[in-house]
């Protein structure tokens, strides 16, 4: 009926002793998990690197079709300067 001191010590110090087998069971549950739960995908790494790869070349694309647009219009400005006869048509062009 009564606990004796060993049963009381261990459980005020909440302290559960485990055999080898159950140590070594443990251990491997948890490096189970530890490798599931830092497990990637190839896949979604793949994928993630194609939509990174598409932004930076839009990016790029944008930049140049701008930089395009941009020599453009100064162009078309400075032809419409120099036909009109503005005071400032003896410059050079850009």
């Amino acid at each position: 009926m009564g606990a004796s001191n060993a049963d009381t010590l261990c459980r005020s110090l909440n302290r559960v002793y485990r055999t080898t087998k159950e140590e070594k069971e443990l251990s491997s549950a948890i490096a189970s998990i530890r490798l599931h739960a830092n497990y990637q995908d190839p896949l979604e790494e793949w994928q993630r690197q194609v939509k990174i790869e598409a932004f930076v070349s839009w990016t790029l694309r944008r930049r140049d079709r701008r930089a395009a647009c941009f020599a453009t219009e100064v162009y078309c400005y400075w032809d419409i300067i120099t036909l009109s006869g503005a005071p400032f048509g003896d410059l050079p062009p850009p």
